[in-house]
């Protein structure tokens, strides 16, 4: 089992298919290359391993999909763009993948997924800042501390357009 963290990946293989729930999936297999250490260095795995990440595609996750897709290369407008044979094949990309363990029928197995910088990003739903300050707006109007707005200083102008001994301060 790899240590959980990222990891340099090179991808072999991509394709769509159907989770035991019945959720729609986008795949990616890929062999481990290097580990990213917590200080950014790189450390060569002692074995290459060939692991497959699962993207399950629903309402709810198909941004965050499609934001990771572009993140390594997806510049299609269809999924179909991906299927084997379509116009978009991400097999040879490189990229990093994130390990994490979790437990499944009583079992620790690996988890993959690819890095999200965009988008409502893991953890955080639309929607929920506003039903907030729905409830708690007007306890947060209390308490606010207003800064005073400073205005940024106007800029010389000497009707030249050029500076003089006079617009410099120094």
């Amino acid at each position: 089992m790899n240590d959980q963290g990222m990891y340099d990946v090179t991808i072999k293989d991509q394709g769509f298919n159907e989770a035991s729930t019945g959720t729609e999936q986008f795949w990616l297999q890929f062999d481990t290359e290097n580990y990213i250490e917590g200080d950014g260095s790189v450390r060569p795995v002692v074995e290459i391993c060939e692991r497959t990440a699962y993207l399950p595609i629903t309402a709810k996750t198909a941004a965050k999909v499609i934001s990771q897709l572009r993140e390594i290369g997806f510049d299609g407008d269809s999924f179909t763009d991906l299927e084997p044979g379509g116009r978009c094949s991400l097999i040879g990309a490189s990229t990093r993948m994130r390990c994490f363990h979790d437990e499944w029928k009583g079992n620790t197995r690996e988890k993959w997924e690819l890095p999200y910088s965009g988008g409502s990003g893991p953890g955080q739903a639309d929607g929920i800042a506003r039903k907030l300050d729905a409830l708690f707006g007007a306890d947060l109007k209390k308490t606010a501390t207003k800064q005073p707005t400073q205005k940024p200083p106007e800029p010389v102008n000497t009707g030249t357009g050029e500076a003089t001994a006079d617009d410099v301060p120094f």
